[in-house]
């Protein structure tokens, strides 16, 4: 009889596994909680900046749009071309599912200055109308009126959604 209270000295009975078994299931639980949280802040992050690039791709199509440049050279914009410019010209060319505004400013020293704004919409100031984000890119370009006329210009792109 001696030897039966010895074996079963010591043994834990169910009532005293439950806490141990709620520490673990408790942290199994906030590490995938841990994990989920952290995979889906990586993914808005990488959706924001594939649509931050959405400004610079857009800008670079421009600098080379065959409609806008003259003879088809890059970032040389032929001012008849510029002021011809529509919403619709650059939506049917390039498809933007996003709302985007060209603005191309004339910042030369000469009397007549060709700018142009094209928009697909107002640009929204208010963060919460905003679900990616809004994103500018700009380039400096050149505005040809003639053979001896050039203008020093930029081009500014603006996207947002």
């Amino acid at each position: 009889m001696r030897h039966f209270r010895r074996v079963h000295r010591g043994v834990a009975g169910f009532l005293e596994e439950i806490p141990v078994l709620l520490i673990v299931v408790i942290s199994f639980i906030l590490f995938f909680s841990a994990v989920d949280a952290s995979l889906t802040t990586l993914a808005g992050r990488e959706g924001r900046s594939s649509f931050a690039e959405q400004a610079s791709l857009l800008l670079e199509d421009l600098l080379g749009y065959r409609n806008l440049t003259y003879q088809g050279q890059y970032a040389v914009f032929d001012v008849s071309r510029v002021v011809n410019l529509t919403e619709s010209n650059v939506s049917w060319e390039y498809h933007p599912t996003y709302g985007f505004e060209v603005n191309i400013t004339d910042r030369s020293d000469y009397p007549v200055h060709y700018d142009r704004v094209v928009a697909s919409g107002v640009v929204p100031t208010s963060p919460s109308a905003l679900r990616l984000g809004l994103y500018a890119a700009q380039a400096p370009v050149s505005l040809r009126v003639s053979d001896t006329e050039v203008h020093d210009a930029t081009i500014e792109v603006t996207v947002w959604e």
